[in-house]
């Protein structure tokens, strides 16, 4: 015959009696090791002067900006869910260009190692050594393409070094990609300036319900005024970014809504 046993009440879990762990955060300081004077002047940027230079957003401001519409996305604010999903995706497509120019350097390399030229990738004697410290996931992924752009242009330079390349041709190349960069660094910085702005800070998916009253309608008027449409699929949650701070706030009605003639109508 089974015998049940009574737990003892001392043995027993309360869940509202198990204190919180606290925030998680980096242990350890993280570093980024940085080859070439080009990666450098990408990830820091250059402020303005007194004598006329303008600045010059780098990686570390794209970061902290992407981090302030990151953050502004927990306002179900789907103008920033569509801004973090055109600088990923921006940012996407120019790291899989430096890879497939890596690749064909690489190439390059290992045609002169089977000819019996035993070269390798330039490097630094002593890398620059940068502390990092980001607070979205945005901050890591642009620190990655940094640290993959130092790597395309340790190649681009190899195969000037290895006459596979003119002094003009190697310039162009790490030119051309380092501009593409700054004009991904530049993007956000309006959008965040925009958002934030008192006739906006509170705009919401609600804004765009039928039957929303005036002050949203401005918002929405606002909003498409100075950033444009927003397109259906993200105001409808149907495309959101990899990492977003919204969580579900607009029931499934609310959402259909979303999709109503009314609802496109309050953006034209």
């Amino acid at each position: 015959m089974t015998q049940n046993h009574a737990v003892p009440a001392s043995d027993t879990l309360v869940a509202t009696a198990v204190p919180s762990a606290g925030g998680l955060y980096d242990a350890t300081t993280e570093v980024m090791h940085l080859h070439t004077t080009e990666a450098l002047a990408l990830f820091l940027g250059r402020a303005g002067s007194e004598q006329g230079k303008t600045s010059i957003p780098g990686a570390r401001r794209f970061a902290a900006v992407m981090k302030s519409l990151w953050r502004l996305s927990a306002n179900d604010n789907p103008y920033a869910d569509w801004i973090l999903l055109q600088m990923s995706e921006d940012l996407r497509i120019l790291r899989e260009d430096m890879a497939t120019e890596c690749a064909r350097a690489n190439a390059v390399l290992a045609e002169m190692r089977a000819k019996g030229l035993d070269v390798s990738v330039l490097a630094a004697r002593e890398p620059r050594r940068l502390m990092v410290v980001f607070g979205s996931p945005y901050g890591y992924a642009v620190a990655e393409a940094v640290l993959e752009f130092d790597t395309f242009a340790r190649f681009t330079k190899t195969l000037v070094r290895k006459d596979r390349l003119s002094d003009e041709q190697g310039r162009d190349r790490i030119g051309a990609i380092a501009k593409r960069f700054r004009s991904l660094f530049l993007a956000p910085i309006r959008w965040e300036r925009t958002l934030l702005a008192d006739a906006l800070r509170g705009l919401t998916r609600t804004d765009f319900l039928p039957g929303a009253f005036e002050p949203a309608r401005a918002r929405v008027a606002t909003a498409v005024r100075q950033l444009g449409v927003v397109p259906d699929t993200v105001l409808t949650c149907a495309e959101l970014p990899r990492h977003t701070r919204r969580r579900d706030t607009l029931s499934n009605e609310q959402l259909f809504a979303l999709q109503t003639p009314t609802a496109t109508a309050a953006k034209a």
